[in-house]
């Protein structure tokens, strides 16, 4: 029902107009909803040595290997350089990395440590148009 207020008519909101609201912004957040994904854990990180794989270790048990005179940690299914003899130590002071497609780079002892990205389940790194 309308009711006049100083000569003008003032709108009351039924349950149709709020349904209407929901219904729109429904509408408009649904789109974003697609680009909310869990975070999935990787399963594995690579290690090369002089671009030849050394060993593939498994995120999900925590280990120490050595690979030439460098020891890698694995740790709650992270990965990081332990110890290392290189001079700046770069790669030691990047710390941990649990990411799909981040990497620990050792140039003074051509290793490199990997977690790689699964392309095949839709997992892109990298999107250009």
């Amino acid at each position: 029902m309308k009711e006049k207020t100083a000569g003008k008519a003032v709108y009351r909101a039924t349950y149709y107009d709020y349904l209407l609201a929901a219904v729109v912004v429904v509408i408009f957040a649904a789109p974003l909803l697609s680009f909310v994904k869990a975070p999935s854990s990787p399963a594995k990180a690579i290690v090369y040595r002089n671009n030849a794989v050394v060993s593939e270790l498994n995120l999900s048990e925590n280990s120490v290997t050595s690979v030439g005179n460098m020891k890698i940690e694995v740790k709650d299914k992270k990965i990081r350089v332990l110890e290392t003899d290189c001079p700046n130590q770069i790669c030691k002071h990047a710390g941990w990395i649990s990411q799909p497609g981040q990497s620990l780079v050792c140039l003074p002892n051509k290793v490199v440590v990997e977690i790689p990205v699964d392309h095949q389940n839709g997992k892109y790194d990298v999107i250009s148009y």
